[in-house]
């Protein structure tokens, strides 16, 4: 087994932008996957998993 990761994220911070100001949607989120793991995003709703997903797949729109 490789001891890269297939996926590395390293202090990931997301925020919205709204009108008159920004919301603060993930802070600060690190983590590696390797080969072979399976990975699972819990929290509650509204914690940013949905958020970091769209971020991992390149899917959220500039600011």
């Amino acid at each position: 087994m490789n001891n890269q990761p297939l996926l590395q994220i390293e202090d990931l911070s997301i925020d919205y932008i709204i009108i008159g100001g920004s919301v603060k949607a993930v802070r600060n989120v690190s983590f590696n996957i390797y080969e072979g793991e399976v990975v699972c995003l819990v929290g509650e709703s509204g914690s940013g998993k949905s958020t970091i997903g769209l971020a991992i797949a390149g899917a959220l729109p500039e600011n």
